[in-house]
């Protein structure tokens, strides 16, 4: 007469139930999946963008490093530029300053010798007088 009915709806009941339970779990495990995939997409955009944004910051500091290092070359080209003509024109100064200086040296020097020429003329004019004088009154 075959298996009593209450076994067999049991059986069934059992069979849904694992199937049911099976179907959940399976469920489950793809909602799991899926939150892992959005987890990792999320982190992998957050250290994509993270790894960007070193890259960039060290590159803007390169090239301010750089704009830096070429405003110093550009200051002292300029200083050398000016430097240069200014102490050609101070030296030349110097030379100018010094040739005066000699000038008026020699010239000082001049009227020194002709005050004492004059002077030695007149002493010498003083004493031949009074040597003619007294040759004379000899």
């Amino acid at each position: 007469s075959g298996p009593h009915p209450f076994y067999t709806i049991k059986t069934a009941a059992i069979f849904i139930q694992s199937a049911f339970r099976g179907m959940m779990v399976r469920k489950q495990i793809a909602e799991r999946h899926k939150s892992a995939k959005m987890i990792q997409k999320t982190y992998r955009a957050y250290k994509q963008r993270r790894d960007y944004l070193t890259l960039r910051n060290a590159t803007i500091h390169v090239q301010q490093q750089k704009h830096k290092a070429a405003s110093v070359i550009q200051a002292m080209y300029k200083m050398y530029r000016t430097r240069v003509p200014f102490q050609a024109m101070k030296l030349a100064a110097l030379v100018i300053q010094r040739q005066y200086r000699c000038h008026l040296l020699r010239k000082e020097v001049r009227e020194n010798f002709l005050k004492l020429r004059c002077s030695a003329i007149a002493i010498q004019a003083v004493y031949r007088g009074n040597r003619l004088r007294r040759d004379i009154a000899r």
